[in-house]
């Protein structure tokens, strides 16, 4: 959690453009230059502790990020988010 604050910090004060992931690929599909610098947070997998850790500081910080979530997974019960958890996402 500490080395995931050190880089969302450096996101918001050394001149980083953090959009949503939709922005960048539509940038690519159209052949759109992005500005420099420019990125899209991601997340494979879904587990439970980015909705605990990461989550609130994306939010607190206003970073737009994209979890990607195979929906069979919610009910493994094996460190990943719940169903619960991601409809509070919505």
């Amino acid at each position: 959690v500490e080395r995931f604050t050190q880089h969302m910090k450096e996101l918001k004060t050394e001149g980083y453009n953090v959009v949503p992931l939709p922005q960048v690929i539509s940038a690519l599909k159209n052949g759109r230059s992005l500005p420099h610098k420019t990125v899209a947070i991601t997340f494979q997998g879904a587990w439970s502790s980015v909705f605990q850790n990461a989550v609130p500081l994306l939010l607190k910080g206003k970073l737009p990020f994209t979890i990607f979530f195979a929906t069979d997974m919610a009910d493994s019960g094996d460190g990943h988010m719940d169903w619960p958890q991601l409809k509070k996402l919505k």
